[in-house]
């Protein structure tokens, strides 16, 4: 027998709350108890939540909307780690950082810059273990540049 808890997230700031319900990461011992043995989680599939941000529209380091967006974050990993979803991510330095790389006809070309020059760029990341894609959606609306920017949400390939 599987175990659901449903919490209702809440984060300053938001415009509303989304219910987001996840298995437990605890296992059933009634099934232990009639000899069955204890339900183990079923594998979560795994997904990437690419944040996109408009410079124009992100805060300023240092700035204290840029502080607030720091806390917001950290609030943010925390409600992964307290629902028992696997997570790693790291935000990225700004595009001008970038070196492009590419190979031609066995030549490795490279150019400092971005791929492409777009108004919106990749800022940062979460891998996330979610059971679907509505919880991994459901995220996707809590992570704070989401306000001003945008998350696309991949499922990883297994290999």
């Amino acid at each position: 027998m599987r175990q659901w808890k449903s919490r209702r997230l809440r984060r300053s700031g938001a415009v509303g709350s989304v219910n987001w319900v996840v298995p437990s990461t605890t296992t059933d011992v009634s099934d232990a108890a009639d000899g069955g043995g204890p339900e183990q989680r079923e594998s979560a599939m795994r997904y990437m939540l690419i944040i996109h941000n408009d410079p124009e529209l992100h805060p300023t380091p240092g700035s204290p909307e840029w502080d607030q967006l720091m806390a917001d974050y950290g609030e943010f990993s925390k409600q992964l780690v307290e629902r028992g979803n696997t997570f790693s991510g790291d935000p990225l330095l700004d595009p001008s950082t970038a070196t492009t790389v590419r190979v031609r006809d066995g030549e490795t070309l490279t150019v400092d810059g971005p791929f492409a020059e777009t108004k919106e760029w990749m800022s940062g990341y979460y891998v996330v273990d979610f059971d679907n894609l509505d919880q991994a959606l459901a995220a996707a609306a809590m992570v704070p540049s989401a306000r001003f920017g945008s998350v696309e949400v991949r499922p990883l390939a297994e290999m």
